[in-house]
């Protein structure tokens, strides 16, 4: 049974080693991943996080500093349907700039929510497809992950693990909401939203 290194809605996990610590250190409980920081455990240890509806999940690899770490990304809070193509790809770069300076990153994997998963599936309609064509084409000017790596790994829990990369979790026995929430470090969002023109927004309430 793998520990866990949860990041909760919005938030951006602590850091967990990629390479073995003493067996001497005794692995955190769960129960007590609380705070942001350095996670101290025993190998294999697993990044994960749930809940993921229109949110992705993007994980920061430093392979230099020999860690990584997962973010929970609300992508209804980045992209501004009343803002021109080249402002929200914007939004996205400031993103991928403050989980570079957060965890000095030089690899990155990205899974998508389960709303991108229906539409991956022909769900939503030529809105939704317009819509996750874009979505994709700024993850990948920001982050330069391939639009087909991110299609691949879609579902409610994603989680990465130095021996498997990215997989598709099972919310029901993975991840504990109630538990993992509020743990984590705050993404800053941009300030301002417009619910109105959201997109995302105007996708769910037509079908789901």
């Amino acid at each position: 049974m793998p520990t866990y290194v949860p990041a909760g809605f919005d938030r951006l996990s602590a850091a967990m080693p990629l390479t073995p610590v003493p067996t001497a250190l005794t692995p955190l409980k769960t129960q007590r991943v609380k705070s942001y920081g350095t996670f101290s455990t025993a190998q294999p240890a697993t990044l994960i996080t749930g809940g993921l509806a229109n949110c992705i999940a993007v994980v920061a690899i430093n392979g230099l500093q020999s860690h990584a770490q997962i973010a929970h990304v609300d992508t209804g809070r980045l992209i501004d349907g009343s803002a021109k193509d080249q402002e929200n790809l914007q939004r996205f770069l400031n993103l991928r700039n403050w989980l570079e300076s957060e965890t000095r990153a030089n690899k990155w994997a990205i899974g998508l929510g389960e709303v991108w998963e229906h539409v991956r599936d022909n769900a939503g309609g030529s809105t939704g497809q317009a819509l996750m064509a874009k979505l994709l084409n700024w993850l990948n000017l920001a982050f330069g992950v391939s639009p087909d790596s991110m299609k691949e790994v879609c579902g409610r829990c994603i989680k990465w693990s130095p021996e498997y990369g990215l997989q598709v979790g099972d919310e029901g026995t993975e991840w504990n909401a109630s538990l993992w929430r509020d743990t984590g470090k705050n993404i800053p969002y941009p300030s301002s939203e417009n619910p109105s023109g959201n997109p995302i927004r105007n996708l769910l309430s037509g079908w789901f």
